[in-house]
């Protein structure tokens, strides 16, 4: 399917889900700011996360003391974020959300690392999937979960039909539709991120002369 450059943007619908929700007489609800809160929080996590794994190995004071500052306001936002949370679900016991994993396949550039083609695709050798099952990915330090790891509850936590089950079908309408804003700001951003790589492409890799240029080029790309 063709991507839609037209398809409105997370922003847009945020402001027609509030015209509506106004337009219906529930005005100061406030279920889509929190709902969008949730999705800014996921987006802080993954930055955080992306963050830790470009540390170097060992990583300064004054580097180590950034971040333990955005953990602290990331936590501070999560905790906030989950009170305010308890006054949509109405008391409800609902389970906990899901921890935010990556694909550490999709990580190695991040890390510096050169990515191996050939492993990429083939899934990596027997010895290189032990290894990975040994390093410390960071999440948990002396037992306590990191705020990058934790999960922010929202009806996509539990799933639509139990989210629709506990009568917080509102709720799941409004995540939908907000994801889908997501996924279509998601989508731009990847086309024109694969649409400069490829003036890279044209612009440095074909016209290479040399194997230091070629090797220069590969990088840039």
């Amino acid at each position: 399917m063709d991507f839609d450059p037209t398809a409105p943007t997370l922003a847009e619908i945020r402001l027609q889900l509030v015209e509506a929700e106004m337009s219906a007489g529930r005005q100061g609800r406030g279920s889509i700011a929190w709902l969008v809160e949730g999705i800014n929080i996921e987006n802080a996590q993954d930055a955080l996360r992306a963050e830790v794994r470009q540390l170097p190995t060992e990583p300064t004071t004054a580097q180590k003391i950034a971040i333990q500052e955005k953990r602290l306001r990331l936590l501070a936002r999560i905790s906030k974020f989950h009170e305010t949370g308890d006054g949509f679900t109405e008391g409800l016991e609902v389970e906990d959300a899901p921890a935010p994993q990556d694909d550490t396949t999709f990580c190695v550039e991040e890390r510096g690392e050169v990515v191996d083609g050939q492993a990429f695709w083939t899934g990596g050798s027997e010895d290189e999937a032990g290894d990975e099952e040994n390093v410390d990915d960071g999440e948990e330090v002396s037992g306590e979960v990191l705020p990058e790891a934790l999960g922010a509850w929202m009806p996509s936590s539990i799933g639509a039909k139990s989210a629709r089950h506990l009568g917080l079908s509102h709720l799941v309408e409004e995540e939908i539709q907000l994801r889908m804003g997501q996924a279509d700001e998601c989508l731009e951003k990847l086309r024109a991120h694969l649409g400069h790589k490829s003036i890279l492409y044209r612009q440095n890799f074909r016209s290479s002369s040399s194997v230091r240029t070629d090797t220069r080029s590969k990088k840039e790309i």
